[in-house]
């Protein structure tokens, strides 16, 4: 949200404030480049700032244009920072695409404020196993989550694994699973699962009985091997073009507890 419980006359100078006045430029990402991630998908802003200018933030949209009056469709990224600061990191982290961004400022008297000039940067698309940096509630943090039953003391044994991904993509963009379950060389099954993505982070998995396979609110028939023995798993994820596969080993469930 843009600032509030400025002066008035905040708003009968914004027409002419950006041009009667040096603003702060934006030096990283340069105008037009990719920024460098780091392990949690993010990045620093850095800028330049004008004598007389404080209270600095950054603004961020998927399109150069924005109000001048509000900012929309940009939304701030930084909370306003402290008055001479030259830096700061989006939060939360930026998804992947091409994106524009600006300084707004306003001088000492916090009478006029200024925006920078509009430059375009592309933050690159990042595939991972695990949590993620927004993975709140996330139980297979390393990635998968593996849980046999034997002898439950309800219901069927089971045998189950769970993938835990994450890419920096919008909420709702889809990631294709493939799990390819062999004894031996032997491929006995294949699961195929499309999920889509909330705060970065997706999951998928499949459930084994001894005649049946369930992942989501599908199933198929499945006959499996002797209770205990080892079944090789080869796990794959797939998402914004890019693609990560691991193999565990899982047991297969008895028929009977």
């Amino acid at each position: 949200m843009r600032r509030c419980g400025w002066p008035a006359l905040l708003l009968a100078t914004l027409a002419f404030a950006g041009t009667a006045h040096a603003a702060a430029t934006l030096t990283y990402p340069p105008n037009g480049a990719t920024v460098t991630l780091d392990k949690k998908a993010n990045f620093t802003f850095t800028w330049t700032l004008p004598p007389g200018e404080i209270m600095p933030s950054v603004y961020v949209g998927d399109s150069p244009a924005y109000d001048p009056d509000t900012f929309a469709p940009f939304r701030g990224v930084c909370d306003v920072q402290a008055d001479t600061s030259t830096s700061c990191q989006p939060d939360p982290a930026l998804s992947s695409g091409t994106h524009y961004a600006f300084v707004d400022t306003v001088n000492t008297g916090v009478t006029q404020h200024f925006e920078s000039p509009v430059t375009s940067f592309i933050v690159p698309p990042v595939l991972g196993l695990g949590c993620g940096p927004n993975g709140a509630g996330c139980v297979a943090s390393k990635g998968f989550q593996r849980i046999y039953t034997p002898h439950p003391p309800i219901g069927l044994p089971s045998s189950t694994i769970e993938m835990n991904a994450w890419y920096n993509a919008p909420d709702d963009t889809p990631a294709k699973f493939t799990f390819v379950i062999k004894k031996g060389h032997k491929v006995t099954a294949r699961v195929h699962d499309t999920q889509r993505s909330n705060d970065f982070g997706v999951d998928s998995g499949f459930l084994l009985h001894h005649f049946e396979i369930r992942w989501g609110h599908h199933h198929m028939r499945w006959h499996g091997p002797r209770g205990g023995t080892v079944l090789t798993v080869v796990c794959t994820v797939q998402a914004q073009g890019l693609s990560l596969t691991r193999t565990l080993k899982m047991k297969a469930p008895p028929a009977r507890a």
